[in-house]
């Protein structure tokens, strides 16, 4: 029997193994951290069939033992400040409405555009394109900005 890498429970009718982490993880824990990091190599491997496949970033194993989408923000670095308030202050980051192609040396991924949300007076701003670029993307095009390098 396997167990979860980070909460340490155990591993029961499917078991997600991260190749770069090389980790074991419950579904919970891979939403937890995979959520931020969307271009580490995922493989789900179900115990009933001994079958296996690869997660797409969007991708992730519910409660029930069901893939399930959910809408993953390109990582992005987060800003020092609100732009609304001008404090220092924490932002949560959440999927925005645009879809975005990220191609990177292990290939190409597609994922959402980014948001952030302040925590302290709760507004929310997309992030632009200087943010992506000094995140180290680079768009394919000066004006078309949904496909990055």
């Amino acid at each position: 029997q396997s167990f979860c890498t980070e909460c340490e429970k155990p591993l029961s009718s499917c078991i997600i193994k991260c190749s770069t982490c090389k980790e074991l993880l419950c579904g919970t824990c891979v939403l937890k951290f995979h959520f931020k990091r969307p271009f580490l190599v995922r493989e789900l491997f179900i115990n009933k069939d001994l079958s296996s496949r690869f997660f797409l970033p969007e991708e992730f194993i519910g409660v029930d033992g069901i893939v399930k989408v959910k809408a993953v923000p390109a990582p992005l670095f987060v800003p020092s400040r609100c732009i609304n308030c001008h404090e220092h202050v924490t932002f949560s980051r959440e999927a925005g409405s645009k879809s975005l192609s990220i191609i990177t040396k292990e290939g190409p991924f597609d994922l959402h555009s980014t948001a952030f949300i302040c925590c302290k007076c709760k507004d929310s701003f997309k992030a632009s394109n200087e943010m992506y670029i000094s995140s180290g993307y680079f768009p394919s095009t000066a004006k078309k900005t949904t496909c990055y390098f």
